[in-house]
């Protein structure tokens, strides 16, 4: 059994990233790891010391988001169990998730990000910058997908 880590950003479900996945089970049967980070404020980033030196990692805050979130993680579930995928949980809402999914890629055999939203906040074909530490700091093979 493999160990594939897909990372859902703030609000946003890969559906790309975890069709990519649910194909791979079909094959062989894996280990999904969902983690859950939390939504990146963009518009309050120079509000934070340190600043300058991205990637900044700010904590979610509000309740909708939350909301949106939980919504997220119960859609991950509900999609394992009706493709038969073995998963796991794992939620950080800290101003330390991203360094937390550093650490997860370190046991894994694949990362698989899903493209879409790590391009929304940046001009188009320039990824933001964390996908660009993700991308940079991750410890097993990474797979982007559209």
């Amino acid at each position: 059994m493999r160990k594939v880590v897909l990372p859902f950003d703030g609000m946003n479900f890969s559906r790309g990233a975890f069709e990519f996945a649910r194909r791979m089970n079909e094959h062989a049967k894996i280990l999904a790891t969902g983690v859950f980070l939390p939504q990146i404020d963009y518009a309050n980033i120079w509000s934070y010391p340190g600043a300058a030196m991205l990637p900044v990692y700010i904590p979610v805050t509000e309740n909708e988001d939350m909301v949106a979130i939980e919504n997220n993680i119960r859609r991950f579930e509900s999609l394992c169990q009706e493709n038969d995928i073995e998963y796991r949980i794992h939620k950080d809402f800290t101003e330390f998730a991203l360094p937390a999914l550093v650490q997860e890629t370190r046991f894994s055999d694949l990362l698989i990000l899903g493209s879409e939203y790590f391009y929304n906040n940046l001009g188009i074909g320039e990824p933001n910058e964390s996908m660009k530490g993700i991308l940079h700091d991750a410890e097993c093979p990474v797979l982007v997908v559209p």
